[in-house]
């Protein structure tokens, strides 16, 4: 299989799984400084950077996107794990649920969601570049592990934990398309007043950002647009118009904005973000339920060992749910600022960043 013997594809796989994780991790903090250079952050005009290698913002976002699900099942249908025999997956059967779920949600994130969103402010090259790089390594491992013998079998249906990880992805799947949707709509009701491309204005909306880190995520409503995110970045519910006479609703790249309101806009800036944290962490819940065992034994030697692996319990349904949380929560602290800071008075004082009555 791929010209290499069943010892090498498993050292590449635990290799991709270290180096994965070691890199998001030190990323995502570097984004408190440093912006992803897309929607609301994309070049300013009159910037260096503004004009050069900027793209299409909806459409690269597609690209972008399908590359996660197109590695998957390229993984998958090749089993690199398994000596390339295919695991049978039974309609119904829990590998078909996850799976099914796994690629539901980037039918939205990359097809359903930006093909319906009225307008997206272009992006830096640097931002699809990243996102194809986390999508095609994410994406793979997740493939890999599915097609492996540690990819849940059918007794994982006599495990609560299994109900409740399905329960808690259908909640974050929901919400998270549910709040990206009342980004949209205030981003059609901007367009149908003329307010889409106007200088000055009274709102400000949200869309997904982590370049999966993603792009990660699932739609960020202070971008234009939406993820997942991962854009993740995801919208829907009431909006309210509240005016705001100080501040300017229109962002520098000419993209119009507005405060967001209804259902978790009430609690925090990016409930689009909490929605899909909460999504993912019940599909790895329910997909490798090991690690929670572990941790809960407080066996340290467990998780870590043997000394010859990266930390082996780390499989990837986890490391995609801890890329989410460390790419995607600058974001959001970073864009609560902004909020903060275009609105001023006009921005609700209750609203938390992105884990309601917390934080």
């Amino acid at each position: 299989m791929y010209g290499l013997s069943s010892t090498q594809l498993q050292l590449l796989y635990d290799g991709a799984r270290k180096w994965f994780s070691i890199s998001n991790f030190f990323i995502g903090p570097f984004t408190f400084f440093v912006d992803a250079p897309f929607g609301r952050f994309t070049p300013e005009k009159g910037s260096i950077f503004h004009g050069v290698l900027l793209v299409d913002g909806i459409k690269s976002w597609i690209v972008m996107e399908l590359v996660s699900p197109t590695m998957f099942l390229y993984t998958f249908f090749n089993a690199p794990l398994s000596n390339g025999v295919r695991p049978s997956v039974s309609l119904g059967s829990p590998p078909s649920l996850l799976i099914g779920a796994y690629l539901i949600h980037y039918l939205n994130r990359a097809i359903l969601s930006p093909l319906r969103t009225p307008s997206r402010s272009k992006a830096h090259i640097i931002t699809p570049a990243f996102a194809v790089a986390f999508n095609t390594f994410n994406g793979s491992l997740l493939g890999a592990f599915f097609s492996s013998p540690d990819a849940p079998q059918a007794s994982a249906f006599s495990r609560v934990s299994f109900w409740v990880g399905m329960a808690m992805w259908v909640w974050g799947f929901v919400g998270n398309v549910v709040h990206d949707e009342i980004l949209l709509d205030l981003r059609r009701k901007a367009k149908s007043k003329g307010k889409g491309k106007e200088t000055n204005g009274y709102s400000n909306g949200h869309s997904n950002g982590t370049s999966n880190g993603y792009s990660n995520g699932n739609s960020n409503g202070y971008s234009n647009g939406n993820s997942n995110g991962h854009s993740n970045g995801h919208s829907n519910g009431q909006s309210n118009g509240h005016s705001n006479g100080q501040a300017n609703g229109t962002s520098s790249t000419g993209e119009h904005y507005a405060i967001p309101y209804g259902l978790l806009y009430r609690y925090i800036s990016y409930p689009n973000y909490f929605c899909e944290w909460v999504e993912w962490l019940g599909f790895a819940i329910a997909a490798d339920p090991r690690i929670l065992a572990v941790a809960v034994s407080g066996s340290r030697a467990a998780l870590t060992g043997p000394s010859t692996a990266f930390f082996p319990l780390l499989s990837p349904p986890w490391i995609f749910f801890f890329s989410e949380l460390v790419l995607m929560y600058p974001r959001a602290y970073r864009g609560h600022q902004w909020y903060l800071n275009k609105f001023g008075e006009s921005y609700p004082k209750e609203r938390r960043i992105v884990i309601p009555f917390l934080h």
